[in-house]
């Protein structure tokens, strides 16, 4: 199948030097042979895309399983993805960019989970405390505040660097415990991975834990009922959803805007991350692989193009993303691939995109959000919505 981000790195390729495979040990045939592979790509992407539309609102085959795991819990039935931009609700204010992080080490990302199995996570050497310290100086000096979405088993193992995080003026929030794809577990153990994450975050800082971000975007059509646990639990708002086509996330034809989940329980906001939009095209922008290989201009059309329609432009990243002396992990070259390249203009491109903008947290923004997003009703088991 072939998909927008297939593009999109296709593009990449075309725009980086190929010098920079050098990092991943990849020879001048396998830099050559990826070059062709992303040529390739784009151009069966374009022919597609010039006999169909990219954007299917109805299609659930586009997203991935991976692996869905049984439940007795029934699938939520999603009633309604589109927006009434003419609603009658208050309009927001021209949008400053959100900025969030997500802490995690570089052995923790999906990328490399066949490689670096949870139960071998206490083996590697942890580089994430030095990292992050490292960022909350660059932000600091940008004056820049961030939502930082902490995993459990970080805040477990190093909570002095979850209470610096609040100290120096940041908020917390959770990015689950383990770091597993939402569409791969139970709803039982996505609830207990859930609590056990918050345990350990509001343990280490003594502060309240309101935001959640699933790893890897994983909440997608398979795992709407993500949103339901995450309201019985009490979260005020999610930044989970991302509405682009890929191959490991994404609800295609989702709001690009915030808007509020009404469930049997409490309302809660969904804040997506930043996407460029190009006629019904919908392009994930100005956040993890996207801005460490795309030119940074990219992320600034993106980051200007939702200001501009009053949307919450928001960014994310990983403290190992300003490592390129990380140890490199053996997986397969698409894992690599995804990792590694720009890894050493990173901290360049953050700094200077930090200097372009004022950069606030989720929490200055999640009451305007409420009162002027629209909302999105869906049924859960025994609890209809109208």
């Amino acid at each position: 199948m072939i998909f927008i981000p297939g593009a999109a790195f296709a593009l990449a390729l075309m725009q980086t030097n190929p010098a920079p495979l050098a990092q991943i040990n990849s020879t001048r045939s396998d830099s050559l042979l990826l070059l062709i592979l992303g040529v390739g790509s784009l151009l069966l992407s374009l022919l597609v895309q010039g006999l169909k539309r990219w954007v299917h609102t109805d299609r659930e085959s586009d997203v991935q399983d991976h692996g869905t795991a049984r439940s007795d819990y029934p699938a939520v039935e999603l009633m309604s993805m589109r927006i009434d931009e003419h609603a009658e609700k208050p309009r927001m204010a021209i949008a400053r960019p959100l900025l969030s992080v997500d802490v995690e080490d570089y052995f923790q990302t999906e990328a490399f989970s066949a490689v670096a199995p949870r139960e071998e996570w206490d083996n590697y050497p942890l580089r994430v405390v030095d990292n992050t310290k490292r960022l909350l100086d660059i932000f600091d000096t940008h004056n820049a505040k961030a939502t930082f979405f902490v995993m459990g088993w970080i805040a477990d193992r190093v909570p002095q660097l979850v209470r610096e995080i609040a100290v120096r003026g940041h908020e917390l929030a959770c990015h689950s415990y383990w770091h597993r794809t939402i569409y791969s577990i139970t709803p039982e153990v996505f609830r207990q991975d859930t609590r056990d994450a918050v345990r350990a975050i509001e343990d280490a800082a003594g502060v309240r834990v309101s935001g959640y971000r699933a790893p890897t975007w994983s909440i997608t059509r398979k795992s709407l009922w993500a949103i339901n646990v995450l309201a019985e639990e009490g979260f005020e708002y999610d930044s989970s959803v991302y509405p682009v086509h890929h191959d490991l996330y994404g609800i295609p034809g989702a709001s690009a805007a915030p808007y509020v989940w009404k469930t049997g329980h409490n309302d809660m906001i969904e804040i997506p991350p930043a996407t460029f939009s190009i006629g019904n095209m919908t392009l994930p922008a100005a956040g993890g692989g996207y801005l460490r290989i795309f030119p940074l201009g990219y992320s600034r059309m993106a980051i200007d193009q939702l200001s501009r329609r009053t949307h919450l432009p928001v960014v994310y990243l990983h403290p190992w993303e300003i490592d390129p002396g990380q140890p490199r992990l053996n997986g397969p070259w698409k894992s690599r691939l995804r990792q590694y390249w720009g890894l050493e203009s990173f901290e360049l491109k953050l700094t200077r995109l930090l200097a372009s903008y004022q950069f606030i947290p989720f929490r200055q923004w999640r009451t305007d959000v409420a009162a002027a997003g629209p909302e999105v009703s869906f049924t859960m088991p025994g609890v209809m919505v109208a």
